[in-house]
């Protein structure tokens, strides 16, 4: 059986139209050491890696499952 593999969302933010867009959806492994869970609430997850210009997100688990 292979791995299960995730698909995360970069997303881009216009300033100048304050529009949220979709820029790509790259495969990652099942390994994700820069995505977290909420220590008590695990419906909740954190993403701790970002660049300039990147807005970090935290979303529900049940938004999107």
């Amino acid at each position: 059986m292979s791995p299960r593999m995730i698909v995360v969302a970069a997303l881009l933010f216009s300033t100048s139209s304050a529009s949220l867009t979709i820029s790509g959806t790259p495969l990652a492994g099942p390994n994700l050491s820069w995505i977290a869970s909420h220590p008590t609430n695990r419906s909740l997850l954190f993403a701790r890696r970002g660049y300039p210009g990147q807005i970090l997100l935290t979303c529900r688990t049940t938004d999107f499952c």
